[in-house]
């Protein structure tokens, strides 16, 4: 991150490893940088919301859009309305970081951060809604080693759903 002086005020880095070759996954992002879901090419088209109640959902179905990144982690109940009407969920776990500002109630260590997903796991890892997990949006750069830390902890839970980040 950088002042508005150009000066650069904190910095972090991620590795990663290169597959040689793609384990069969439900959902994943090809060679060619497509979206992939049950084998065939998704072109997610969709917008962010703080509201998921049915006529909401509805609305988005009757446009263009076929997914939607909540602001928030989605019900189970609202995950099946969602796929009812067509629209894949990139479930937002972007939140669950133990002394994140707005991170959920109960979550005060990075165990509780793991119980708390795996609560929803439960119902979101085989949900056909589910798209990709959401897992930070603007952290601080602090928490960059705990986001690679999730990162590879949910492609361990759940090797079938990409991961997704938000840092500008």
């Amino acid at each position: 991150a950088a002042s508005a002086d150009g000066k650069i005020k904190d910095e972090a880095s991620l590795s990663f490893e290169r597959a040689s070759e793609l384990p069969e996954r439900k959902v994943y992002v090809d060679g060619k940088r497509r979206v992939i879901v049950d084998g065939r090419p998704f072109f997610p088209l969709g917008l962010f919301s703080s509201v998921l109640r049915p006529p909401v959902v509805k609305a988005y179905a009757k446009g263009p859009f076929n997914c939607v990144m909540p602001y928030h982690a989605p019900t189970e109940k609202q995950m099946d309305n969602c796929h009812a009407n067509g629209i894949k969920v990139i479930y937002a776990i972007n939140k669950t970081y133990a002394g994140w500002r707005s991170a959920p109630k109960g979550v005060k260590t990075e165990a509780d951060e793991i119980k708390w997903i795996e609560n929803r796991m439960k119902y979101v890892k085989g949900h056909p809604a589910m798209l990709a997990w959401y897992l930070a949006d603007e952290l601080a750069v602090s928490y960059v080693p705990r986001l690679a830390k999730r990162r590879e902890w949910l492609s361990e839970m759940d090797p079938d759903h990409p991961t997704f980040a938000c840092y500008n």
